[in-house]
């Protein structure tokens, strides 16, 4: 593989990997039958990938998925031919909307707990690295830091009490702008 290709690569699966749910969840709300939902992910995502270089960088990736994935719905639909519930474009364009408020509330979310998290004391943020980026279970934290089981189980419950206040502080003030 060419450098110029890894990159194509490298940056396609960043963007599909950062998006993959929206679409998938998107694509279930269409097609409400797993399996299926499933297969169309994959077919969603061998279209996206062969089409990556008619993506524009900076664009919306999930409404960009979410389109191929709409037609791979309707592409599935036709070579069923049963029983599957199809939905009219009105009703296509409201899963759409809905599904965008819900993202941008979840960026909006995710982006208050990134600025809390920077907010966090030193020994805060290490605890909450060992347990979210390294993914160590709670005994392995506590045996990591040199503090009982039951005080790390107790610097947990404060430090996650103290970024649910920071977060819900932060969506108000943008609610109120």
């Amino acid at each position: 593989m060419t450098e110029s290709n890894e990159y194509r690569y490298e940056s396609f699966l960043k963007l599909y990997r950062a998006n993959e749910k929206h679409i998938f969840r998107f694509i279930l709300a269409l097609l409400p039958n797993y399996s299926a939902a499933e297969d169309v992910m994959q077919d969603t995502m061998l279209v996206m990938w062969k089409k990556f270089d008619q993506y524009e960088a900076g664009t919306n990736f999930a409404a960009w998925g979410m389109q191929i994935g709409r037609f791979a719905v309707m592409q599935f639909q036709r070579k069923v031919q049963s029983g599957i519930v199809c939905f009219d474009s009105n009703a296509l364009e409201k899963i759409i909307e809905h599904e965008e408020v819900l993202r941008e509330k979840e960026d909006a979310y995710s982006e208050a707990l990134e600025e809390c998290v920077k907010h966090l004391k030193e020994k805060s943020k290490r605890i909450i690295s060992l347990r979210y980026v390294d993914n160590m279970k709670i005994v392995d934290i506590a045996l990591k830091i040199e503090k009982t089981l039951n005080s790390t189980y107790q610097a947990m419950s404060r430090i996650h009490q103290s970024l649910l206040k920071c977060v819900m502080q932060r969506l108000r003030q943008e609610e109120t702008l």
